[in-house]
């Protein structure tokens, strides 16, 4: 785990993240990327999804498969999977 991201990090800001990463990825305003649209609707192709899921990997220092995209196809979905990484990947409290 990327020790620069805490094991706390909400959905909201995980989302936040990966909105501002897709749009730029499909060249469209922030404003106008939803959490829970297919990220093929955005016209993301095969490519860009492969980079972004290394992209998130870099950010959150979590393992992702490759086709992450394809099996959670939204934000929401993206977002929730990798909640759950950061949550496997964080020591246990004592």
């Amino acid at each position: 785990m990327n020790p620069a991201i805490p094991p706390l990090t909400t959905l909201e800001a995980i989302q936040t993240w990966l909105r501002e990463r897709v749009a730029g990825y499909v060249d469209i305003p922030f404003e106008e990327i939803r959490t829970d649209i297919r990220l093929v609707d955005y016209g993301m192709d095969s490519l860009a999804a492969l980079t972004f899921s290394g992209e998130i990997e870099d950010e959150y220092g979590v393992e992702l498969p490759a086709t992450m995209a394809w099996d959670h196809p939204t934000i929401a979905a993206i977002a929730a999977l990798l909640r759950q990484r950061l949550d496997e990947a964080a020591p246990a409290a004592s």
